[in-house]
């Protein structure tokens, strides 16, 4: 299960929709679920728009839309771009395999189980969030030219 996240223009964005842009490989990051699980509850900080509600603005308990289209522009590419390098500069501390607690998993007697445990290169996961970072500084500098449109699982 993959999320894509991807610079757009924003004027194409409003003229043409999401869909427009849904098998697009401009500018491209793809990060694995897994890994957006591990962050979420810091990208519930960032302002994030509704693509399928008309760009309304999603409720900031409600934060990032991990299943649908979201929309971050200009009012949280800034943030966007800060949450992503500091995962970045985080995970360049860690070892070069980095191993991750993932979800619950129950056991077939369904009374046992345990975390999942996920295993990534650190490389990998420093590109990923620095590509991320970019995308986010990219809108900045664009004065709002720029959006980054996010496809969920």
């Amino acid at each position: 299960m993959i999320h894509d996240f991807l610079l757009v223009s924003s004027e194409e964005l409003k003229n043409n929709g999401y869909d427009y842009f849904y098998n697009s490989n401009n500018n491209k990051v793809l990060i694995h679920d897994d890994l957006i699980s591990y962050i979420y509850d810091s990208l519930l900080w960032i302002p994030v728009y509704n693509a399928a509600r008309n760009h309304e603005i999603l409720d900031f308990a409600k934060g990032f839309n991990r299943w649908g289209v979201s929309i971050y522009k200009i009012d949280g590419a800034l943030k966007f771009s800060k949450v992503f390098r500091s995962w970045s500069d985080l995970f360049a501390e860690a070892p070069e395999k980095v191993v991750i607690t993932g979800s619950w998993c129950y056991a077939e007697n369904k009374e046992d189980g345990h975390y999942e445990k996920l295993e990534f290169s650190r490389d990998l996961l420093v590109e990923k969030f620095s590509m991320l970072a970019n995308l986010g500084e990219r809108v900045t500098e664009s004065e709002g030219q720029l959006s980054i449109l996010h496809f969920g699982i």
